[in-house]
């Protein structure tokens, strides 16, 4: 059975709204790095499952950008441009050290997940996405 990445949506905004909620006693900045990196996977995913109910196949090395570019080729520029910015966010929220606009990631990051799940639902109820 497929894993339902929509859980990963509902664990970050769960973080954002009771970041004790699993009992961590991690930093707040920890805590919000991981609300950023966990919207974007679950973003990241469902767009990916979903470009692939289209014939898309991904490599493996290129995945991330692959996905993107799915949905750029396809015209759907704000689902392409939400998973742009999610991905750039969990870039910073991964790799650097500093980050000043983390709240700003974390306020974001939630908003344009969920958006991305909304496009896609009303996309595919629609059946508005050109075939392959």
């Amino acid at each position: 059975m497929a894993y339902n990445w929509y859980e990963y949506l509902v664990f970050a905004r769960n973080l954002r709204d009771n970041p004790a909620f699993l009992g961590c006693v991690c930093k707040d900045e920890t805590i919000k790095r991981n609300i950023v990196s966990r919207a974007y996977y679950s973003a990241f995913h469902h767009s990916k499952k979903y470009a692939e109910l289209y014939g898309k196949t991904f490599s493996t090395e290129h995945v991330h950008s692959e996905v993107q570019d799915w949905f750029y080729q396809h015209k759907e520029k704000q689902v392409y441009d939400a998973l742009r910015e999610l991905s750039k966010w969990r870039g910073h929220c991964d790799y650097d050290d500093d980050i000043p606009h983390l709240n700003d990631f974390v306020r974001d990051g939630l908003k344009d997940s969920g958006k991305i799940y909304y496009l896609i639902k009303s996309k595919r109820e629609l059946n508005h996405f050109p075939p392959i």
